[in-house]
């Protein structure tokens, strides 16, 4: 029997370096993110019951690219906050049921998402 398991990772520190205003701290915690979802790719193209989906609960520091060169592979960036701001932010998923996964949703819409994919009904409504 196959058992449904749900497993969420969280780059917190992405967020810690926007609050900081850090992009060096940012862009060494988005690697490490891209790093764990490889291998969670990995793991779902030999298992075909693996839904990956990949999201933030909110954007923080309001990054924005202000110039550079493609040339020497160079980008330069401008914090415009040190807080969370209002900017939407994406949604990427890929396996079984990644298309209920893509376009605008509030965070709250993932809980009763996965329920329904993993066949879970619970007996009380969670308010």
């Amino acid at each position: 029997m196959t058992r449904a398991f749900f497993l969420m990772v969280e780059g917190s520190q992405i967020d810690w370096g926007g609050h900081a205003q850090n992009i060096e701290y940012v862009v060494t915690e988005m690697m490490d993110l891209d790093n764990a979802i490889g291998v969670a790719a990995n793991f779902a193209s030999g298992n075909k019951n693996t839904l990956i989906v990949v999201t933030a609960d909110h954007e923080t520091g309001g990054i924005a690219l202000t110039g550079g060169s493609m040339t020497d592979h160079k980008v330069e960036v401008k914090f415009t906050d040190g807080d969370h701001t209002a900017v939407m932010v994406p949604i990427f998923s890929f396996g079984p049921g990644a298309e209920k996964f893509s376009g605008i949703h509030d965070n709250t819409f993932f809980y009763e998402e996965f329920l329904n994919l993993m066949k879970i009904q619970l007996s009380q409504p969670v308010k």
